[in-house]
């Protein structure tokens, strides 16, 4: 997912990208509650054949589904842990575009104004502090660009981390919504109390593949986040390197 090119799409795409990871959510409680109510009408039919072999079979399958139940808790809340993280992105998206569409056009144009003297009529002026001027706006200029690129580098990367983020969140959508599907599918299947064990540890598969593939989805956005950082880290050295400036530090046009 390419970072928005501006700061209302960025926003829409991150907002719709948790309110479906929510609505997924959601989901899974609801079908859940659907497949135990399956099962509890497949064991009602067993119970009029063999009362004795049903309440058998329902403590098995009892302890069968609080275990699952337990394991579907701890994907959902594992999922809420990531779109709560979500939230604090937002402020990530408004400062950046603020770096990149406010900040940044003022100050690079900054860069030709101290670099030409003519415009300003700053070649007329003469003497001591005239001359010294005249030796400091280059290293004015340079500072002022490099100020500018550290402004737009780090502007870009609070964007992409925002996209990032959004592309996470609906990279891991996905394998809940194979879960939930295959909650749904385990109790359109389920007809008799011969398949309620292997339903169960169908739906117990999918939890494992559905956490799995999340991890598979985090380890591939944690490379590209330290690639994010490697670059800021880059931007970050530029902004450190007081060697363009004249003695080290930020030029001065007259020295007090």
């Amino acid at each position: 997912m390419a970072p928005e090119t501006d700061q209302a799409s960025a926003e829409s795409t991150l907002q719709a990208a948790t309110d479906k990871l929510r609505t997924e959510i959601d989901r899974i409680d609801p079908e859940y509650r659907k497949f135990v109510e399956k099962i509890n009408s497949v064991m009602m039919q067993a119970s009029f054949i063999s009362p004795v072999g049903a309440w058998l079979f329902s403590k098995k399958v009892k302890g069968a589904l609080d275990d699952l139940h337990g394991k579907l808790e701890d994907a959902a809340d594992e999922m809420i842990k990531y779109l709560e993280q979500a939230a604090p992105v937002f402020a990530l998206i408004g400062r950046g575009f603020t770096y990149l569409n406010a900040v940044l056009p003022d100050l690079s144009g900054m860069t030709g104004t101290a670099r030409d003297i003519r415009p300003n009529a700053l070649h007329t002026w003469g003497g001591d502090a005239g001359r010294a001027y005249s030796e400091k706006r280059q290293g004015q200029s340079k500072a002022i660009e490099g100020t500018g690129g550290i402004v737009k580098d780090t502007g870009q990367w609070l964007v992409d981390v925002a996209a990032l983020n959004a592309k996470f969140l609906v990279d891991i959508t996905q394998p809940l919504i194979d879960l939930v599907e295959a909650i749904i599918e385990g109790a359109i299947e389920l007809s008799t109390v011969i398949g309620v064990l292997e339903a169960i540890d169908t739906i117990a598969a999918a939890i494992a593949d559905c956490l799995g593939a999340v991890l598979e989805i985090l380890k591939e956005a944690t490379k590209h986040m330290v690639d994010s950082i490697t670059s800021l880290a880059a931007a970050r050295a530029i902004l450190n390197d007081n060697s363009v400036y004249p003695a080290g530090n930020w030029p001065q046009a007259v020295n007090r």
